[in-house]
């Protein structure tokens, strides 16, 4: 192994993980907030409205941004329109894995040279 978290001497830190969560679910709710989009689910679960126009989104990034939600959701979620927290961390776990998954932290695997000599 080439890498290991500070705090776990592991290559996996839970601690890490949730906090990169919790800041992006933040990002998105007042993004979400700022632009009108923002949908109560019912027991302390919400989601952002990705449909309709979204000249409208006024949080980080813009359109681009609402337009990117707006894919992320037909990916990782439902397709119904609506970006909810489950959908959420779904694709975000994919992000996370991509950079800070375990395979990040290991070096190449290991190499064997083996000759072969043939006389006549």
């Amino acid at each position: 192994m080439l890498l290991l978290f500070t705090e776990t001497g592991t290559t996996e830190n839970d601690v890490h993980h949730e906090f990169f969560l919790a800041s992006e679910w933040l990002a998105l709710e007042q993004d979400a907030l700022a632009s009108g989009a923002r949908v109560d689910l019912g027991g302390g679960r919400w989601g952002a409205a990705v449909t309709g126009d979204c000249s409208a989104w006024v949080g980080g990034g813009g359109t681009p941004a609402c337009v990117a939600l707006r894919r992320a959701e037909a990916r990782w979620g439902n397709g119904d329109g609506v970006y909810d927290m489950n959908e959420f961390t779904t694709a975000l776990d994919a992000l996370y894995g991509l950079f800070y998954g375990r395979w990040t932290m290991l070096g190449p695997a290991r190499q064997v040279r083996v000759g072969l000599e043939v006389e006549f």
